[in-house]
């Protein structure tokens, strides 16, 4: 069983909680009960949540919940609970596939099975819970039974705090106690050298990028320039970028379960792990990937959390999406750092100038963290880091140049025009949340930018003869100043 030891970003999270904790236990006010850690994927939130709980048994006693909704991380958490807390104390679970019957002082539970069943266990029943991958807590089946249940004192952690959907879980944990995002760790060295590639052979239309910027927009720019590749195509390409990589153990994900099973047919020794299987068949594929019976496995959305394959080498995104939460999820699971493992590779098909701007967006607070890190000094010994790279064809980086230029140097007349096509669409004035909502879309510029070149977001909509948004209580001369 391995053996695990407190890194140094684990001590200092674990001194956050236990001044959570002492407030926790002299306060009447349920949110002040409750702690946040913010913790990039490969960083150990797992480790460091058992290293608390011992410490919790230690000081108060009582038994603990460990709540998560997938059944593969509650078996990984209890694996963990194990080797740092011992045998001597009882462990069980409660999903939908095993429901422990005896009082154990751990008790692993799905979210599903736990909100039917919540009130077959006392409120106080658990002095301590944990909350795994509490990003998810708004939802409904979580919520009801967080708040059911009254402890002393609740451990949220998650990698990912901020939701595609807006809902934010600092409204049911409080603001976090101890934050350690992607781009610190990569910069501290604490996770694995990241080769990013990204695929933009064979695009096509390329002299459309002399179009002058002001008849330009993003979403013009990803019909016209960006080609989707055929499937066979694809696999080919994946199999010679892996052939230079040795004992490569690759995750893919892939838009579809459908893609899932066609593509695996052109990779050989891969697996589909996907949402129409059985849980029984998932977790067998699983095991087959995890002893390196098969080395590529391809999946849509269910290795986004939680899943540990440390060996991990390679990650490839065929799977488009505009939420940066599910992009780094995805990417955390080859960012683990092992004992012969230089770097995860990673090779990025979904090419559009939302994935373009995203990355170097990404890189460049990574690479600013670094800067931060060498100029304090606060890594022991001569300071040379190599985080890895993202890899910009020529291509890419003119596209990038574009798209800055689409950006920051709209004239008047082409932002005049996007507001009344979103006004017609909308068929209303719209709000500067649903103009900024259309930019991500590539449809207009942001918010922002109106307010810059216009002077106020107001004024550009009434330049557009669009009229003002009044809110109640605002004259037009306090909207427009």
């Amino acid at each position: 069983m391995a053996k695990f030891k407190k890194r140094n970003h684990q001590e200092d999270a674990l001194r956050e909680i236990r001044k959570a904790e002492k407030k926790a236990l002299v306060t009447k006010i349920q949110i002040e009960k409750r702690a946040l850690v913010i913790m990039a994927s490969g960083l150990g939130k797992t480790v460091l949540s058992a290293f608390y709980a011992k410490e919790w048994l230690k000081r108060h006693g009582g038994r603990v919940l460990y709540l998560c909704d997938q059944n593969y991380i509650l078996e990984q958490a209890e694996v963990t609970f194990r080797s740092i807390i011992g045998g001597a104390s009882s462990y069980g679970f409660f999903h939908g596939q095993e429901k422990t019957a005896h009082r154990v002082t751990f008790l692993f539970s799905s979210f599903q099975t736990m909100r039917e069943s919540r009130n077959g266990f006392k409120q106080k029943e658990f002095s301590l819970v944990i909350v795994d991958e509490s990003h998810h807590s708004h939802a409904e089946t979580y919520l009801p039974t967080l708040e059911y249940f009254l402890p002393k004192f609740t451990l949220a952690m998650t990698a990912t705090p901020d939701r595609t959907d807006l809902e934010d879980i600092r409204e049911i944990y409080g603001k976090e106690i101890f934050s350690f995002p992607i781009e610190t760790a990569l910069a501290k060295g604490l996770l694995a050298k990241v080769n990013y590639q990204v695929v933009t052979d064979e695009l096509q239309n390329l002299d459309f990028l002399k179009t002058p910027v002001g008849k330009l927009s993003i979403k013009a720019l990803n019909k016209r320039i960006f080609v989707k590749k055929r499937d066979k195509e694809i696999a080919d390409i994946i199999k010679r970028k892996m052939s230079h990589i040795s004992n490569a153990r690759t995750i893919i994900f892939c838009p579809s379960v459908y893609y899932c099973e066609h593509l695996s047919k052109y990779l050989p020794n891969s697996l589909p792990i996907h949402s129409k299987m059985s849980s029984r068949e998932q977790d067998l594929r699983l095991k087959a990937f995890r002893n390196g019976t098969a080395n590529t496995i391809l999946t849509v959305d269910k290795f986004n959390e939680g899943v540990d394959v440390p060996e991990t080498n390679v990650v490839i995104f065929l799977r488009s999406t505009a939420s940066p939460t599910i992009f780094f999820q995805q990417l955390g699971r080859g960012l683990r750092k092992v004992d012969g493992k230089e770097c995860v590779h990673v090779l990025d098909f979904v090419v559009n100038c939302e994935r373009i701007e995203m990355l170097d967006g990404f890189w460049n607070k990574v690479r600013k963290n670094v800067k931060d890190v060498e100029k304090k000094g606060s890594l022991k010994g001569p300071v040379n880091i190599d985080v890895g790279s993202i890899r910009f064809t020529s291509v890419a980086r003119d596209v990038l140049s574009v798209i800055a230029k689409i950006r920051g140097g709209y004239t008047k007349e082409v932002l005049m025009q996007q507001l009344q096509d979103l006004a017609k669409e909308l068929r209303r004035v719209p709000m500067t949340r649903e103009v900024d909502k259309a930019s991500k879309k590539g449809v207009c510029a942001t918010a922002e930018t109106f307010a810059n070149i216009f002077g106020s977001f107001n004024k550009a909509l009434i330049e557009a003869k669009l009229g003002v948004n009044i809110r109640k209580g605002y004259s037009k001369k306090e909207l427009i100043p």
